[in-house]
C-alpha cells in the first residue's frame, strides 16, 4: 500500500505494524482511502484494529445521527466510520483513541478565560503571558 497519505511504521514497543491513514474529515477521497486500506488489510489478513480518533461520547453520537445505510450516512459519511464499518466486517476491534470531548471543551474554556484575565490586566503580567504563549 504505497499512497503519500500513510505512514506505515513498526510500533518498537510491540513490534507491530501499523498504517496511519492522513484525512481530511468528511472529505470523499480520504472517505474512499480509508475504507480501500482497511478492506485491503483485512483481506490480506494484516488486520488487527482500527484506530479512530473519537471519544465514546462523541462516537455514540455519530452512530445515532449518522447510521450506515441512512440519508445522513450517505450526506455525511466520514473516513472514521468508513473504517470502523470494515473493521468490523472483519470482526476486529474498533479502538477509541481521542480524549472526552468534555476533556477538550475544559480545557479550551480554561484556556479562554487564562487568555481573557491575560488581556485585562496588562500591568500584571498579562500580555508578556500572552506573548508566551
Amino acid at each position: 500500500i504505497r499512497e503519500p497519505q500513510v505512514l506505515s511504521f513498526r510500533e518498537p514497543t510491540t513490534g507491530t505494524n501499523v498504517k496511519l491513514i492522513g484525512a481530511m474529515h468528511y472529505n470523499p477521497r480520504s472517505v474512499h482511502l480509508a475504507e480501500t486500506i482497511t478492506r485491503e488489510l483485512g483481506n490480506n489478513n494484516e488486520l488487527a484494529a482500527v484506530v479512530v480518533e473519537s471519544c465514546e461520547a462523541r462516537w455514540k453520537k455519530v452512530g445515532e445521527q449518522q447510521p450506515q445505510g441512512t440519508f445522513m450516512y450517505a450526506l455525511l459519511q466520514n473516513e472514521m466510520q468508513s473504517a470502523a464499518y470494515v473493521a468490523e466486517e472483519f470482526k476486529v476491534p474498533v479502538i477509541l483513541g481521542d480524549q472526552d470531548i468534555a476533556d477538550t471543551k475544559e480545557g479550551i474554556k480554561n484556556e479562554f478565560i487564562s487568555i481573557v484575565e491575560d488581556a485585562l490586566n496588562p500591568f500584571k503580567g498579562g500580555w508578556k503571558r500572552m506573548q508566551q504563549k
